[in-house]
């Protein structure tokens, strides 16, 4: 008997945002740094990635993430770059500038 939860899941639909939030979560990017990223508040961060949880019926950021995974809804990919996506909220108020903004994820289509 397969499960409800299961074939709800692959119904899912995630939005592009839930899905570019989704894959800096996997990156290891708090709410806070992602809001820096994405250029937008980090309640909406928050908003985007319950709501993500919600669709996914995941528990918190990491089984979101291994759902996400697992349905092919994001992708991983470890960029060597991604050591420098570590600046802090400080930092990027420091300089007036997005530090992240040339090397968001590119949202496929």
């Amino acid at each position: 008997m397969p499960d409800l939860a299961d074939s709800a899941r692959k119904k899912c639909v995630l939005t592009a945002r839930e899905r570019e939030v989704l894959s800096w979560v996997a990156r290891g990017k708090s709410a806070s740094e992602i809001a820096i990223i994405l250029n937008i508040a980090k309640r909406t961060v928050d908003e985007h990635a319950q709501s993500s949880f919600r669709k996914l019926g995941a528990s918190n950021r990491t089984h979101a993430v291994a759902i996400a995974l697992r349905d092919h809804l994001i992708e991983y990919a470890a960029r060597p770059d991604d050591r420098a996506l570590t600046m802090t909220r400080a930092a990027a108020g420091n300089t007036g500038k997005n530090p992240y903004a040339k090397i968001a994820p590119q949202q496929s289509q």
